[in-house]
């Protein structure tokens, strides 16, 4: 096994101390019983650790050179070592997972190098005690921080990618000094679960970087960021599961949104004509998705989509009837994808000639016209690709 790729794995129940073991070199796996009271090889071609579900446990020393360490289901830690920045110089990548009791780092104790901490099922703990993550790019919080009710960017200053999930307590996100400079390194920003939040702060998100952003089941989200149009980097925009959710910021979106995905929002979706979307010249994939409480009857209507789009997808309109002209009206369409649309009888013969893929499910009164024996048959005929119930026709 090569060095880079070498890893330790503990599993003692009842595991109390390590101590340091001289040694240059190890290989293979390293496992511990339940009774051994095990040492630590201090070598210098570990770099990635290993810790599971150790009823007791301390670390005294680290090999120098680690790079990564993993804890996970040590429901009896309180408080990760204090000397973990003395221990390492190297360390990079922290991933902490089912620790119910561990409540706090140790302030100023996290390494310099350390880029990337990953938190999950770990509802005592506080991330925001007497802590400056300076250096640190990459941010997962899961199911963690059950008293985390504002995020602070400012304590974040390098953040680049931040993943916040099924944290019920969260209510927003706080800049606060400096905004452009907290911001500045943001690129990715997925907040799910969070079924307190309800908005975003009043100045918006002040990232130049953004390039992707997703809201998913955030039951009382009422508003998206102010400003979304600024955001000129964006590229990506997912909004899901945000049932009070009505309507996109003023000034619309970012004119170089490539992609835009809205699902189960059926109040926002109400509000489709005005959500300005032929303006966004760049947009070449829309993912739209109604519910079992949608009363969409015909979509897309006449010049609400730019012409731009390469790529639609069409689903869960339980009312859908017919599309209308706006799908003629997409001569670049080369992708069209309907589901769960059982009301839905034909697709306009004029509306989809430069088709090259044609998927459709669980859309039964449309399926049946598609049989070569029927005059509707033609509609399709030319498309390269076309799938119906996973089942491939042509």
């Amino acid at each position: 096994m090569h060095d880079e790729k070498f890893k330790m794995f503990y599993d003692a129940k009842r595991l109390r101390t390590f101590l340091p073991l001289t040694c240059q070199s190890l290989h293979g796996q390293f496992h511990l019983s339940d009774k051994l009271v095990a040492s630590l090889p201090r070598a210098p071609s570990i770099h990635g650790l290993k810790f599971g579900h150790c009823d007791m446990w301390q670390l005294k020393e680290l090999p120098a050179e680690l790079r990564w360490l993993r804890i996970e289901g040590c429901h009896v830690l309180e408080s990760i070592p204090g000397n973990l920045k003395q221990a390492t110089s190297c360390l990079q990548e922290l991933f902490i997972s089912n620790c119910s009791s561990l409540a706090s780092f140790p302030r100023d104790s996290l390494p310099r190098t350390l880029k990337a901490l990953e938190i999950e099922g770990c509802g005592q703990l506080d991330i925001l005690s007497d802590c400056y993550y300076a250096s640190l790019e990459s941010l997962s919080i899961w199911r963690s921080c059950d008293s985390l009710e504002s995020f602070p960017f400012a304590i974040f200053p390098k953040l680049n990618n931040l993943k916040i999930r099924s944290c019920k307590s969260l209510k927003s996100l706080s800049i606060s000094g400096e905004p452009n400079h907290e911001l500045q390194c943001l690129s990715l920003l997925e907040i799910w679960d969070c079924p307190s939040l309800v908005s975003f702060p009043d100045i918006g998100l002040p990232a130049p970087n953004l390039t992707q952003f997703k809201a998913t089941d955030c039951m009382k989200l009422k508003s998206l960021p102010k400003g979304m149009n600024k955001l000129l980097s964006l590229q990506t925009l997912e909004i899901s599961g945000c049932p009070e959710l009505m309507s996109f910021p003023d000034g619309g979106l970012p004119l170089n949104l490539n992609c835009l995905y809205i699902w189960d929002c059926n109040k926002l979706i109400a509000q489709r004509l005005h959500w300005k979307l032929k303006a966004l010249v760049s947009l070449k994939c829309l993912s739209i998705m109604g519910g079992k409480r949608s009363d969409v009857q015909c979509f897309p209507e006449e010049g609400m989509l730019p012409t731009s789009l390469t790529s639609l997808s069409i689903c869960g309109f339980p009312n859908l009837t017919s599309l209308d002209k706006g799908l003629q009206q997409l001569t670049a369409l080369e992708k069209l994808e309907i589901s769960h649309c059982r009301k839905l009888q034909c697709l306009p013969k004029d509306g989809l000639k430069h088709l090259s893929y044609l998927c459709i499910r669980k859309c039964p009164m449309l399926k049946q016209c598609f049989r070569k024996e029927r005059e509707d048959w033609p509609t399709v005929d030319h498309i390269p690709f076309v799938e119906i119930d996973n089942q491939r026709i042509s």
